[in-house]
């Protein structure tokens, strides 16, 4: 595989927190709802932010590169 560049490794790192934070945001809002309609929609956002974790992953981990945990608290 070919080295990624600058902008690819920026795109698919941006990809990989955002799509962390959307699940992990929206699996919490699924405990909370009640609403048949609104929970399969958040069902649905949890299904294409998988997809998109996973595929971001599998370059990043191809080109060497470490990923981050988002969900790790930090303590400032």
């Amino acid at each position: 595989m070919d080295d990624l560049t600058a902008t690819e490794v920026q795109n698919l790192m941006t990809s990989y927190m955002t799509n962390t934070m959307a699940f992990v945001v929206t699996a919490d809002l699924m405990k909370k709802v009640e609403d048949a309609g609104v929970k399969k929609m958040l069902k649905f956002g949890l299904k294409i932010a998988t997809e998109e974790v996973e595929g971001a992953e599998f370059f990043l981990k191809k080109s060497n590169r470490a990923l981050q945990n988002p969900s790790q608290k930090r303590i400032y």
